[in-house]
């Protein structure tokens, strides 16, 4: 046995994202903040670290100030040590620099305001981590962060050095980096105490000096059936009672206390990545399949532990590449962002703070949370981007000048088109279908385009495996959940051929609303992704866009005007070889709607209404088109279930036209947006 302690540092990262519904915070706070705070301080031996994210900060103090308050008081007492970090909680590398200062700034003076302590270390979101972090780190005066031992493994570390913490540097500025014991994270709360005792003991034997666990407090309560063995069962009770009692030779400590106490093991230089799951998520669905095969082969082989320190998934960055519409969010964010750094009065500050709101992690990403997915979620990020370019934009003031600028917004190399007005902004990909992929309505701070692509996803497969099926309740940890699935989910299981936008033409000779919903219409392919001329010009009337392409068949003309909260349209159709037929000109339109599946043969006016909100689309023409619509549905995956989600609503206004008897064929249309 060894004559030294063991140092058990225990961390805690509560968290719930910007734009989540009311009821999940007051259910997280019922079941897993409030009683572990009440357990915690019944003991008087123990200290924790904790970090708090600035989303629930904001909620706790408007909606349960006393819980705050019973903080402050064992920060004050020395029981509790807060952690800093980005104040609404981005991954630290997907902003703009200058917003990872502001954001940790921001949490830095309200921990020193509120807690009476001047935060030294951070918690790093995801654990997300780039080499060039200790320079940010320096700058926001903090000298730790605690990481996964996946991190260090990567960086050759041993498994016997895990016992404490490590030396890290980026152009001479210094941070101390903590790794975090998986296999505690995995035991904690779902092995018997006895079973993390005797871990303990055996960590003790060996001679191990620290022990690192920092995880989600959720874990504690909220994720499935943990509310029933952590408090009912009195998990944690007897967790803490366990600790208290061995106190003699396993003490708990703080980061602070345990760089006071103890030498860091070396210098150390980390490679880009977080914790193992979080990298296999970034892959692309079917190498993420290949890469569970390859490890599966390994384990059944028995050479998978001396060969994991060589296995490397994937980057977090890979996110913005595997969905559009991450990258969409985070092009607008960085947009927005070169906007409100020009300001530096009251305006400007206001807008930086809406602006850090839309920086938070949640929505960009996707693994064993619902994420990008999450509906709820993208549009407030939205909101908030859109709100923190209005007040840097001066968009209300009456003198505001509309504006169509060309610029490379979504950064792959090739020009958009960008219309900002005092009522939207629209943003038009010529080389990609001339497809529109985003429209702000600026009274509504809303992307009215704000959908996801039914895609492949590598726990579909499992789906089409299995069936129906039913749930397992028992849950080992929440990355192995038995879900139930449901005919509703296995009748849903569609997959887009194309990444979902708005004004994308579908040219065919027929078709049914079934074939297009399940995305077997069809339809001339090449015009999805068809590389469109843009021809500009203006007049009294404002901005008007030409987008042209032509094909071996047929040329396709798309115009559009914007006008106040109404875009104008008109489609031109010429045969260009050949002999001509009956076609249906179609234009998809995929709406941040709530509706329900209709159709209708002609009609000159179609309204469509969001059932969560007081908006509504109308769509006129002169000349009669049909109409197909429906629900545009996901299936995710989330801590417990399937979820079948609605992401909007899916829109083919489709006009019939003969270019047999004419050459070419020309109509006019809009769209305008109303509020109920």
């Amino acid at each position: 046995m060894s004559r030294h302690p063991l140092y058990f540092i225990f961390t805690l990262h509560n968290h719930q994202p910007v734009g989540n519904f009311d009821h999940v915070f007051q259910e997280a706070y019922e079941k897993s903040y409030l009683p572990f705070l009440d357990l915690f301080e019944k003991t008087t031996k123990l200290k924790m670290c904790l970090h708090t994210s600035g989303p629930l900060m904001d909620w706790l103090e408007k909606n349960q100030p006393k819980y705050l308050k019973r903080i402050q008081t064992l920060a004050v007492k020395g029981r509790l040590e807060i952690l800093s970090g980005g104040y609404y909680e981005p991954i630290l590398s997907s902003i703009r620099s200058q917003d990872a200062l502001g954001q940790m700034s921001k949490m830095n003076n309200f921990i020193k305001s509120f807690f009476k302590q001047t935060p030294k270390g951070f918690w790093l979101t995801e654990r997300v981590w780039e080499p060039s972090f200790p320079t940010i780190a320096a700058d926001a005066g903090l000298t730790y962060t605690t990481l996964d031992d996946t991190h260090f493994f990567y960086a050759g570390a041993a498994e016997g050095e895990m016992d404490g913490y490590f030396t890290t540097e980026n152009q001479g500025n210094v941070l101390n980096v903590f790794p975090i014991s998986k296999e505690l994270r995995y035991a904690v709360p779902f092995k018997t105490v006895h079973e993390v005792y005797e871990y303990f003991k055996l960590m003790h034997k060996e001679g191990r000096v620290l022990l690192n666990l920092a995880d989600d407090g959720e874990k504690f309560g909220l994720w499935p059936g943990t509310y029933n063995s952590v408090y009912e069962e009195k998990w944690l009770k007897y967790f803490f009672k366990m600790l208290e009692d061995s106190s003699d030779w396993l003490k708990t400590v703080t980061y602070s206390e345990a760089l006071q106490i103890l030498p860091p093991k070396r210098r150390i230089y980390l490679p880009t990545a977080s914790y193992e799951e979080m990298t296999e998520w970034s892959m692309g669905s079917e190498q993420q399949l290949q890469y569970q095969n390859f490890k599966d082969r390994l384990k059944k082989s028995k050479t998978y532990d001396d060969s994991k320190l060589f296995i490397r998934s994937g980057f977090f960055r890979n996110f913005f590449a595997k969905y559009s519409e991450s990258a969409a969010m985070q092009d607008k964010q960085f947009y927005v962002s070169q906007k409100v750094s020009r300001h530096t009065d009251t305006s400007g500050k206001k807008a930086r703070d809406e602006l850090y709101q839309g920086e938070c992690n949640c929505p960009y990403w996707h693994g064993i949370f619902g994420g990008i997915y999450l509906n709820h979620l993208r549009r407030a990020t939205y909101q908030h981007l859109i709100r923190a370019e209005k007040l840097a934009d001066n968009r209300s003031e009456e003198s505001y000048q509309p504006r169509q600028i060309q610029i490379d917004f979504n950064l792959d190399g090739k020009d958009e088109y960008l219309w900002e007005t005092r009522d939207i902004n629209l943003v038009v990909v010529p080389h990609k279908g001339a497809k529109i992929v985003e429209w702000d309505d600026l009274p509504s701070e809303m992307n009215l385009l704000n959908v996801i692509t039914r895609r492949f996803e590598p726990y579909h497969d499992e789906i089409r495996k299995k069936g129906v099926s039913e749930a397992i309740e028992e849950v080992s940890n929440i990355h192995h959940v038995k879900r139930q699935i449901t005919q509703e989910i296995v009748d849903n299981l569609v997959f887009d051929s194309y990444d979902r936008a708005s004004w994308v033409d579908h040219i065919f000779k027929s078709g049914n609303l079934k074939k297009f919903k399940n995305s077997k219409l069809d339809h001339d392919q090449v015009l999805v992704s068809a590389d469109f001329r843009p021809v500009s010009t203006s007049d009294a009337r404002g901005f008007q866009t030409e987008f042209v392409y032509g094909g071996s068949r047929y040329q396709l003309t798309k115009y559009v005007r914007p006008d106040c909260r109404k875009l104008h349209f008109r489609t031109q159709v010429k045969r260009l070889e050949g002999k001509g037929s009956m076609l249906c000109v179609g234009s998809e339109w995929n709406f941040n709607f709530c509706t329900k599946e209709s159709e209708l043969d002609m009609t000159t006016e179609w309204r469509v209404w969001d059932e969560w909100s007081n908006l509504g689309a109308v769509i006129r023409s002169k000349k009669p088109f049909a109409i197909w619509q429906y629900p545009l549905m996901t299936i995710s995956q989330s801590e417990a279930h399937y979820d079948l989600k609605t992401q909007g609503a899916c829109l083919l206004p489709h006009w019939n036209i003969d270019l047999s008897s004419e050459s070419e064929v020309e109509w006019q249309w809009e769209i305008e947006i109303k509020e109920s």
